[in-house]
């Protein structure tokens, strides 16, 4: 499995080289034998779908604390022998485990494939 950069992760805005606003998600985890930060430019320009980026931008920061919630909220129903869970409106634990798959998967598919 590809390990993510560890959270928390962060989310800045900036002024980039062009002088345009950037939206960038980074990780405030030290990593060693890096000198950049990791992260990635969710956002470069100026357009009308600012807010939406800002929103995604946001979500991505988000994301490796709530995957971590839901591993171990997983793991904790699995343990008090619950491991089949289904909830209202079609929610179950196999639609938490998809999704963990889809978080921690060792390669992504080719370039243009659709994604899930």
């Amino acid at each position: 499995m590809t390990k993510h950069t560890p959270g928390p992760w962060c989310l800045t805005e900036e002024e980039g080289e062009d002088g345009t606003p950037e939206i960038v998600v980074t990780s405030t985890h030290d990593i060693s034998g890096l000198d950049d930060d990791v992260g990635c430019l969710v956002y470069g320009g100026n357009d009308d779908n600012a807010d939406v980026k800002r929103a995604n931008a946001r979500l991505i920061a988000a994301a490796p604390s709530m995957l971590a919630a839901l591993e171990g909220l997983l793991d904790q129903l699995v343990a008090i022998g619950i491991p089949d869970w289904h909830g209202a409106e079609g929610l179950d634990l196999d639609q938490a485990r998809a999704a963990i798959a889809r978080a921690t998967r060792a390669a992504d598919p080719p370039v243009g494939a659709a994604r899930r």
